[in-house]
């Protein structure tokens, strides 16, 4: 994984799925916290965030899914746990196959992933902004984003 201690804390290399239906996106939170996140994973050393992102979403989710347009490549720093994290993060849309169940999903399910249960959910887009979403800048950048990528450099509070 694309993923390292340094001597001040971690670094990361994520590749973050955008799976939106209708008005409402998919989070999902590992069920020993409080705060969501959206769905991905850590490209493997010799794999591309977009190749990373397919596989990470087939292990999740247990279906193909198409990585679509990159959104943004985010530098995101945070602290979690005590210690401080460097995270630079690739979001793409993604989309579900036509014939999902998870497409007329309403209620929560979960995945393990790894060995640890993750939580998934769908939540309104417009109402996210009222959840404890990671990174924060998501909460308002959900509902607009932008048509070419972006670079966003992110710092998160507590």
């Amino acid at each position: 994984m694309l993923s390292f201690k340094h001597s001040e804390g971690w670094f990361n290399c994520r590749a973050v799925a955008i799976i939106t239906d209708r008005d409402r996106i998919l989070v999902h939170r590992d069920e020993r916290y409080d705060f969501w996140a959206l769905p991905g994973g850590r490209p493997e050393f010799g794999e591309s965030a977009r190749e990373a992102l397919a596989r990470e979403m087939h292990e999740e989710l247990g279906i193909k899914t198409e990585v679509g347009r990159l959104v943004w490549i985010a530098e995101n720093f945070f602290t979690f746990e005590g210690v401080s994290f460097h995270e630079i993060s690739f979001y793409f849309q993604v989309s579900l196959p036509d014939d999902s169940p998870l497409n007329t999903c309403n209620e929560p399910f979960t995945r393990k992933d790894e060995g640890v249960p993750l939580i998934f959910d769908w939540h309104p887009i417009e109402e996210l902004e009222g959840i404890a979403l990671h990174p924060s800048f998501l909460r308002k950048a959900l509902a607009h984003m932008p048509h070419d990528t972006q670079y966003i450099v992110h710092r998160d509070e507590g």
